[in-house]
């Protein structure tokens, strides 16, 4: 069912009071979950985290393999309010690339002597998360963020949904964009990529024009141009049954 695309208060047990504000442009609307995703709007976000609780948020968050030793039981963190690291943010991406199956995250795959005798090589470690039909409508919900939402730019502009590749991702700007990230995946490859400073103490000059989506965004598309470019590892469709 749709949400009402309104600035609504949201009260806290402790009585204070939060209200993420609608866009004034589409104030009042009726809008659809996968339509509020891909306009990353942070009022349905709010509604959606206090119709289902702040509990059953870092559940979720804890099946897909996050760790949530910093997140602060707050409707807030919704909305990405906690600190955490990109190859966290990740993991959820990566498992719904993977058909809701989670791949424990590895740097070394296999070591060899000089003489190619094989004296390590990785056993994958993983795990199923959610149901495969469950990954699908998730994937079908982030493509239309690259398809028609904050990161359509690489359709219009970076020509990387042509012949037949597919993308789905996020974009993703904290308060007073200190964090623009934007995460990209299909079948084939996940890519994260992050814009900020590593001290929140410094300002930007123009930072209302810094987003997710022309900050971080290039980068992966810039990436993603490269890797198509020297061969097919990170082109694919989702290969859901």
């Amino acid at each position: 069912s749709p949400f009402a695309n309104v600035t609504k208060a949201i009260k806290y047990e402790d009585g204070r009071i939060w209200e993420p504000k609608a866009p004034s442009w589409i104030d009042g609307e009726q809008i659809y979950l996968k339509d509020a995703l891909k306009k990353s709007l942070n009022n349905i976000a709010a509604q959606l985290v206090d119709e289902f609780g702040v509990d059953r948020v870092i559940e979720m968050a804890q099946r897909f393999k996050i760790d949530t030793e910093n997140m602060e039981p707050n409707l807030s963190l919704v909305l990405g309010t906690t600190d955490m690291k990109m190859l966290e943010i990740i993991k959820p991406y990566q498992t719904i690339a993977n058909l809701g199956i989670y791949h424990e995250q590895v740097r070394i795959t296999r070591i060899e002597d000089s003489h190619g005798v094989v004296l390590y090589e990785y056993t994958p470690k993983q795990d199923k998360v959610i149901s495969e039909l469950v990954a699908f409508k998730m994937a079908s919900m982030l493509r239309g963020v690259t398809e028609e939402g904050t990161a359509s730019a690489l359709a219009t502009k970076y020509k990387l949904l042509n012949n037949g590749n597919m993308l789905a991702g996020k974009t993703g700007t904290t308060q007073d964009s200190k964090d623009c990230w934007f995460i990209g995946f299909n079948h084939q490859i996940s890519v994260a990529t992050w814009v900020g400073p590593e001290n929140y103490g410094i300002n930007y000059k123009n930072s209302q024009n810094w987003y997710g989506g022309n900050t971080a965004l290039p980068i992966f598309a810039k990436f993603l141009e490269y890797c198509l470019n020297h061969g097919d590892s990170a082109k694919g469709e989702f290969d859901f049954k």
